[in-house]
């Protein structure tokens, strides 16, 4: 345990940025997409994730995902409440 914690204004000035961005397919939802999700959102006071769409992702992995857009979004929105904004991606 630090035994020097950093507050909450010193966590906020340490952000390299205000507004951060990643996406993914997120299928099968695992602790290396939350590691990922976390590790984004350290570096910005605010992040938005993009879920890839089914027709996005059977385009380029020519299969549907197993768990559909929907279910994936809604595992994702339970994460939200960390300051993460959920958004459909149309590519």
């Amino acid at each position: 345990m630090n035994p020097y914690p950093l507050t909450k204004e010193a966590c906020k000035m340490a952000k390299k940025y205000k507004i951060g961005y990643t996406d993914g397919v997120f299928d099968l939802f695992h602790t290396g997409h939350l590691n990922m999700i976390e590790t984004a959102k350290s570096q910005c006071d605010y992040l938005i994730v993009g879920v890839h769409g089914d027709d996005v992702v059977e385009g380029y992995k020519h299969r549907r995902p197993i768990i559909d857009e929907e279910g994936r979004r809604r595992i994702l929105a339970a994460i939200r409440e960390k300051g993460i904004t959920v958004e459909r991606i149309l590519l």
